[in-house]
């Protein structure tokens, strides 16, 4: 799969790109609501209120259901400390994912900033504009390379059978 915004080569779907770090869909799979990053998060935020509302609700009910009441069973307490637990928890989590949130938007303004300097970058040059000619004033051919790789293996031999004799 190549990258819809930068083209690299061999991405995987519904993970981030290697190289620009945007979100890649599996274009092969039907779209639903929900399947981008940020719609989870969205997602995921108002459940976390909504269960955290439930759980003060809860625990809120049966403080008022038990209050006054001599000889409640200590499952009531339990129950409600349970409650205002989970209540707690998932007000914490939603702000988790809010200071997420407004990490992900704030990495999204980056990228736009950056996507509208790139776009006068991405321009058709030509190869020899880019790249300076090759320069071959220095190079070692090739059969000294091989001849001094062939005299060290022969004085490997020399050493290990001098060794051996001994």
């Amino acid at each position: 799969m190549f990258c819809p915004n930068c083209g690299k080569a061999e991405q995987v779907a519904e993970t981030y790109c290697r190289q620009c770090g945007i979100y890649l869909p599996n274009l092969e799979k039907k779209s639903k609501f929900g399947e981008k990053p940020e719609e989870q998060l969205f997602i995921s935020q108002f459940l976390n209120v909504m269960t955290g509302l439930a759980g003060f609700g809860i625990g809120i009910a049966l403080l008022y259901s038990i209050w006054g009441v001599e000889n409640t069973p200590i499952v009531f307490y339990i129950a409600m400390a349970f409650s205002f637990v989970i209540g707690f928890w998932q007000i914490s989590i939603f702000f988790l994912n809010w200071r997420l949130s407004q990490h992900l938007n704030r990495k999204n303004l980056v990228e736009t900033e950056e996507e509208t300097v790139s776009d006068k970058s991405f321009q058709n040059l030509e190869t020899n504009e880019l790249l300076p000619e090759a320069d071959f004033s220095d190079v070692v051919p090739q059969s000294v390379t091989e001849k001094t790789t062939s005299d060290l293996k022969e004085k490997e031999k020399v050493k290990r059978s001098t060794k051996s004799q001994k």
